[in-house]
């Protein structure tokens, strides 16, 4: 921007210059949050930080949880790109072999959720509960945590959206036991009840 400001007033003067200068500002500012960067999250070798899976190719990503994050406000402008930008790394999982079990939004850098963007993100936990994926929000804070609790929390598989991506995943393993241990009741009581019945008969009293 430096440039294009000395570079226009060298040419046009200073006041267009400035104006230029402005202007190409503004578009820049327009484009970003139009359309905001999704970026998957990997986990590095340390197993401390999560980082930008595109930027950190030697991260480790989830193998059954997608975890990604939104760096900057969601609106009726964007919230179309996000869902369309989820939908494909969850087709790369799927043609890897390893389809999404759990999908965790980091909102750290979610400033702000207008109505359009909350019910692209409603649609989409319904739609993920239907196919059995679970959808966790970490890291929400501000007047975004306070949009996703009142008109959110109740499709989410969790009561605290401060709650950290580990924590989330941690929520997810524990869900997916307590999953297991039901469907191996269910599946014993099944089969007591496919089991035939044996009706004993007294044996007679040898003779005497």
């Amino acid at each position: 921007m430096w440039f294009v400001a000395f570079v226009g007033t060298l040419l046009l003067g200073a006041f267009k210059g400035v104006i230029l200068a402005m202007s190409i500002s503004l578009v820049i500012i327009i484009y970003a949050v139009v359309e905001p960067e999704v970026s998957v999250l990997a986990q590095r070798e340390d197993g401390d930080k999560w980082v930008a899976l595109a930027r950190w190719p030697d991260a480790k990503e989830h193998e059954q949880v997608l975890v990604f994050r939104v760096e900057g406000p969601l609106f009726y402008a964007n919230c179309e790109l996000l869902h369309d930008r989820v939908e494909e790394h969850e087709l790369d999982h799927a043609n890897n072999g390893k389809p999404v079990r759990a999908v965790v939004l980091s909102a750290a850098s979610v400033s702000f959720v207008d109505s359009t963007a909350m019910q692209v993100l409603k649609d989409m936990a319904i739609n993920w509960k239907k196919r059995g994926i679970r959808f966790y929000v970490a890291s929400a804070y501000g007047t975004a945590r306070e949009s996703f609790e009142r008109s959110l929390l109740s499709k989410l598989d969790q009561d605290d959206l401060t709650i950290s991506i580990d924590d989330c995943i941690s929520l997810y393993h524990e869900s997916r036991a307590q999953t297991g241990r039901m469907e191996s009741r269910l599946r014993r009581r099944s089969i007591q009840r496919e089991l035939p019945m044996i009706d004993f008969v007294p044996c007679a009293s040898p003779p005497a």
